[in-house]
């Protein structure tokens, strides 16, 4: 057995990792051909992994013994056949530019660390603006994700409406009483950041959403003047383009035209669905986003790309840094330089996550990326009709997006879910409304088609004919 601890970086234990490296990449590319992962029992798994920390080293058998039992649990989030998230399948270019972000280690705070990749952002940054606004003279940030976007967007909102609060605190709000409204289908992430902002859970006004998730424009001024009458001060309005489970999509034009008329900052949770501007077919579910003063954006949802990448986008230059910065940075940011994101983000330290999102544009282009938004969108058409045909399911709406929520009946959703796990049949997410629970489908891949979605509406069915009748 060899020590790994007697050798240092000989060549022997380069070729031994490179090895694995090898190992992981066919394990990649092997995605569709191996069972869909059977989920274990927690206990069962941590003892099968071994996963208990020693002071010493393990031997290279060890730890060949634990990347192999690594890869054949953890979910193969790259089959078909998972199907739960928002993201799935993630693309081979992207894979790389996590590889080459990784191997070049460093952190994106400043010009003088990161010089190409400050650059790469900063390019990236003005191309989506000029999507959203038809100008590349905004600005933004990458961030780890939606929610990330959505409390720095908050925070941004906030100090820009009340700019006495980022240095006195809670004084700064005076005797006005600040709230934010968003639709009941909103991210989670916003009472989140209500909570980290010192607003409160109970200053987020939520307007209830209809079955589809779209709100009309009436009861979204009938509750601004409601809370005006309170004595409060509405200063945000947060809109979700592509909520998470009904994929839908609000007014924006109407949304915008309102938090113009009432001084408010407007905000679009475009986490989810803010890809189809990339889509010259589907752009039109956004139409109305060039009035939004910020938005979030994932790439790493529906479009391949690895966890995480995601987009902060403001629309007025200088907001984001003056909302932000303070004293005692001097070590770091030595110069002036409008170059350095770090002034900009929450984070000191940030991994180099635009590496990834540019070799898969390299690869495929903007052309590639929209033709890639319209197959999923078509393909969750394909789906609804399939749904529609069978007498055993309900759509419960056409879809907007990639969603596609349907019922079995008698509402028998989750011993389906987890039998279907169970057997590595498939894994589908669901949801609940007052009616009870329903199945959400969502395509977010672009080379799903119509025998694979019937194969596991074909699983649904025949699993709720063994249940139905324990339930």
């Amino acid at each position: 057995m060899k020590d790994l601890r007697a050798r240092s970086e000989g060549s022997c234990v380069s070729n031994f990792y490179k090895s694995i490296l090898d190992q992981s990449f066919e394990h990649y590319v092997g995605s569709e051909e191996r069972e869909f992962t059977k989920l274990l029992e927690p206990t069962e798994l941590k003892n099968m992994l071994g996963l208990k920390l020693e002071r010493g080293p393990r031997t290279e058998e060890e730890i060949q013994e634990f990347v192999d039992q690594y890869l054949k649990h953890s979910m193969n989030t790259n089959h078909k056949k998972y199907m739960n998230q928002l993201w799935s399948k993630v693309e081979l270019p992207s894979i790389t530019g996590e590889f080459l972000a990784t191997v070049t280690n460093t952190s994106m705070y400043t010009y003088e660390v990161a010089p190409v990749l400050t650059l790469m952002e900063h390019e990236m940054i003005q191309y989506l603006s000029h999507l959203v606004w038809g100008t590349s003279q905004t600005e933004g940030i990458m961030t780890s994700g939606g929610t990330a976007s959505n409390l720095q967007a908050m925070m941004v909102a906030r100090n820009t409406k009340f700019p006495e609060v980022k240095e006195k605190g809670h004084q700064g709000y005076g005797n006005l009483m600040p709230v934010v409204l968003c639709e009941s289908n909103a991210h989670y992430s916003l009472k989140r950041a209500m909570n980290i902002l010192g607003l409160g859970h109970e200053s987020l006004i939520e307007i209830q959403s209809p079955t589809n998730g779209i709100v009309s424009q009436e009861r979204i001024s009938d509750e601004i003047l409601n809370q005006k009458n309170l004595g409060r001060r509405p200063f945000l309005y947060i809109a979700t383009a592509g909520t998470t489970v009904e994929g839908s999509y609000g007014d924006l034009s109407a949304i915008g035209k309102l938090c113009r008329e009432h001084d408010m900052w407007f905000h679009v949770d475009g986490a989810y669905g803010g890809s189809v501007l990339l889509s010259s077919q589907y752009r039109n579910l956004m139409n109305g986003v060039e009035f939004c003063d910020s938005l979030s954006w994932d790439f790493h949802k529906i479009l391949g790309m690895n966890l995480t990448c995601a987009f902060l986008l403001v629309k007025k230059k200088g907001v984001m840094k003056s909302s932000l910065t303070s004293g005692n940075d001097g070590y770091l940011f030595h110069d002036d330089d409008s170059l350095d994101l770090g002034p900009k983000s929450l984070q000191c330290g940030r991994r180099a996550d635009i590496v990834k999102l540019w070799m898969n544009w390299l690869a495929v282009g903007h052309d590639g990326l929209e033709k890639r938004v319209d197959a999923m969108i078509e393909s969750a058409k394909v789906f609804a009709e399939l749904v529609k045909k069978d007498a055993d399911l309900e759509l419960m709406f056409e879809p907007q997006f990639v969603n596609v929520c349907f019922r079995v009946p008698g509402n028998i959703v989750e011993p389906i879910r987890v039998k279907l796990k169970e057997r590595g049949l498939g894994m589908i997410n669901y949801s609940q409304n007052e009616e009870g629970p329903f199945f959400r489908m969502v395509v977010s891949r672009p080379d799903l088609e119509a025998r694979d979605h019937q194969e596991i509406l074909s699983a649904i069915l025949k699993t709720y004919h063994e249940v139905k009748d324990d339930h």
